[in-house]
């Protein structure tokens, strides 16, 4: 799923800063699942025995507390919590009819899920003088599950990222001492 966003920096001490992120187009998913029963006998017999996908829409807010060993360039390592808005849920069921032929069957199950999903993230990212690549991975703590499925659901997502910056601010320069006068 892709992800896109905004990303900001706030350095506090030389080595220490704290890495926020709107992301307002951060998606979560997963295909090829043992499809959740619907409720309707008609559409759980024709769903048992099939796959499903489920497609989660999301905005993010990761916050983390980031460790680099230098002050511009170079390697970063960052923990902290993400705040996850669920804005739409839908099952997507791979389906067959009495009379055996295919069909798709999807079901919107935002109603089902709690709106927020809270987890843990960690990142790491190299970093350059105009960009930087890095790659979090964000831990869910809030259960997905539904009602009538027996076992807990969790979010686990690694995300890929590359930036380029924009408005970048460089270290101030330390004041020049004045001369004495003569």
């Amino acid at each position: 799923k892709p992800v896109f966003g905004i990303f900001a920096d706030w350095r506090f001490s030389e080595h220490f800063h704290l890495g926020g992120s709107f992301l307002p187009l951060a998606g979560r998913g997963a295909e090829g699942i043992t499809p959740v029963p619907t409720g309707d006998p008609t559409i759980d017999a024709q769903t048992t025995g099939g796959t499903m996908a489920r497609n989660l829409g999301y905005i993010e807010f990761p916050v983390l507390l980031r460790w680099a060993p230098q002050r511009e360039t170079g390697f970063r390592i960052g923990v902290g919590p993400s705040f996850g808005f669920i804005t739409s849920a839908n099952d997507r069921y791979e389906a067959t009819t009495p009379s055996g032929a295919p069909y798709v069957l999807e079901r919107d199950i935002g109603d089902e899920v709690p709106g927020l999903d809270l987890g843990l993230a960690a990142d790491v990212e190299w970093r350059l003088t105009m960009f930087a690549i890095g790659a979090r991975y964000t831990h869910g703590l809030t259960n997905l599950r539904q009602e009538g499925t027996p076992d807990a659901v969790h979010t686990r997502t690694l995300t890929g990222t590359g930036r380029v910056y924009l408005g970048r601010q460089r270290a101030k320069a330390p004041p020049a001492e004045a001369a004495p006068p003569e």
